[in-house]
């Protein structure tokens, strides 16, 4: 019977919000959840999961656990996304992907994360009773309705969207942080490097594709990265007109031991491009020292074709994307078509050659000046160099040959 009254509290509450919108601001929900009928074994809390292996896992997860024992009931939700091409294509295209919200069995949520060797921590909410059925609710709410949840990875990602939604569940309360730490004073960029600190490569693309909106000082919720959870809750405490009480309460529970710990490979991008440009300088000595101009072709050729995929990618992000990120920076000055164009069209133009030193002369700028500019990081720098070095190479070749038909 109770099961039932329970899960009728769940249909007549989400019916009050699609009529009346946001909990808190419902009289009729509010009474409603303090239906002095229903159960009061109600439990909340938040699970932390460790990052995992693989990219949509290496940021961590993060659930809110809810129980209530005399009605049988014991459920995970979390937010997430697909892990799929579609995903990426959508997070380029237009700044999100399909998020979306999952309501399982504890034991099933555990499951997966037990094969993978990852921790999970669980720490207890100090909510009240009205609360919790509150917070049960608007998670049904959320997980039962047809529309999709947008998924941005800096906007709206697992803990950021949770903890909205808790902060929607509170009765007259507000979650008042303690003292934060440097990173919450980030923004946009540095938040995406530090979610992918196990993830070199992730962050090199990140720094890239992001271009003037990565300057822009992220909120609160957006910080609190799963990692960050236990370092900010620690000290934060609910407060309202009764006075302040601590947001987590008892000691913090070890569901998983880690087992597997991510760790970054061997070929970061810094080693790959000071390896490539080592390469390059080693063959433009070949190309003019011993005449292995055959081979600095065929180099050039892989170059300029990387370059130009790149390119394309850049210029659509910046120019085309509907992604809110993309737009501005300082990318698409060295990552565009003209070398192809160049190359193309203009080898036989005798002024070419000043073409090309034009943009080793640009490559060598953002070489110098790259800790003025927030897109560049060291290893832009050494790949930056590695095309400066081909493109003087390119433009005093012109001017030999030309003195050679002279």
């Amino acid at each position: 019977m109770k099961r039932h009254r329970l899960l009728f509290l769940f249909v007549a509450l989400a019916t009050c919000f699609a009529a009346g919108g946001h909990a808190a601001e419902a009289p009729d929900s509010l009474q409603s959840v303090r239906d002095a009928s229903l159960p009061t074994d109600l439990t909340a809390s938040i699970m932390v999961v460790t990052p995992g292996t693989n990219f949509t896992a290496g940021f961590g997860h993060c659930a809110l656990h809810v129980t209530c024992l005399s009605a049988g009931l014991d459920r995970c939700f979390s937010f997430g996304l697909k892990d799929s091409f579609a995903s990426v294509v959508n997070i380029l295209t237009k700044g999100y992907c399909d998020g979306h919200y999952d309501c399982v069995p504890t034991d099933l949520f555990v499951e997966p994360y037990a094969r993978q060797g990852r921790g999970i921590t669980e720490y207890g909410l100090n909510l009240s009773l009205e609360e919790i059925r509150l917070l049960w609710m608007n998670l049904d709410n959320e997980t039962l309705r047809p529309a999709g949840h947008p998924y941005t990875f800096i906007h709206a990602h697992c803990s950021s969207t949770l903890i909205n939604i808790l902060q929607r569940s509170l009765i007259g309360e507000n979650i008042r942080y303690g003292a934060l730490g440097e990173e919450f004073s980030e923004d946009y960029r540095h938040l995406m490097f530090r979610m992918m600190q196990q993830m070199p490569w992730a962050q090199f693309a990140s720094t890239t594709i992001m271009a003037a909106e990565g300057e822009r000082k992220a909120t609160i919720p957006e910080l609190l990265t799963p990692n960050l959870v236990e370092e900010t809750w620690g000290d934060a405490v609910l407060e309202g007109s009764d006075g302040c009480r601590p947001l987590l309460t008892g000691e913090k529970r070890e569901l998983l031991p880690l087992i597997t710990i991510p760790k970054a490979g061997a070929l970061t991008p810094v080693r790959v491009f000071a390896a490539l440009l080592v390469l390059t300088v080693l063959l433009t000595l070949a190309q003019w020292l011993l005449r292995w101009r055959r081979g600095a072709h065929i180099y050039d050729g892989i170059l300029l074709g990387v370059h130009t995929l790149v390119s394309v990618l850049i210029v659509y992000l910046v120019f085309f994307s509907l992604a809110s990120w993309s737009g501005g920076g300082m990318m698409a000055w060295v990552f565009n078509p003209l070398p192809f164009v160049a190359c193309l069209c203009l080898r036989r133009v005798r002024w070419s050659r000043w073409l090309w030193l034009l943009l080793a002369l640009v490559l060598l700028f953002f070489c110098v000046c790259w800790k003025q500019f927030p897109q560049l990081l060291p290893a832009h720098v050494l790949l930056f160099l590695t095309f400066a070095i081909r493109c003087l190479s390119a433009s005093f070749s012109k001017t030999d040959k030309q003195k050679e038909k002279i």
